[in-house]
């Protein structure tokens, strides 16, 4: 099983720290984006489903709003597009 970590670092390149797990539960492939609003959008594989999840916060540290972006699609590394007025594709 697999999880999404939380982790933190002064530097881009290490060394990093884990501080918990970013999302309760299972999941894979998180890719994060900030809206130009400064919210934050982690898209991620729920494990065992493999439905595409979108997370919510405003915060890195959370909470985090989970919902289902995308059910029963096979699909793998989200890679959601985001446009300068916060649309995404």
């Amino acid at each position: 099983a697999s999880f999404i970590a939380h982790c933190t670092s002064k530097s881009p390149t290490g060394p990093y720290v884990l501080r918990g797990r970013a999302l309760p539960g299972y999941g894979h492939n998180p890719t994060i984006r900030r809206t130009p609003d400064s919210t934050f959008l982690l898209y991620h594989i729920r494990q065992h489903t493999s439905d595409i999840s979108l997370a919510t916060s405003r915060s890195v540290w959370g909470p985090w709003r989970v919902q289902t972006v995308l059910k029963g699609h096979r699909m793998t590394n989200p890679g959601p597009y985001l446009y300068p007025n916060g649309s995404v594709a």
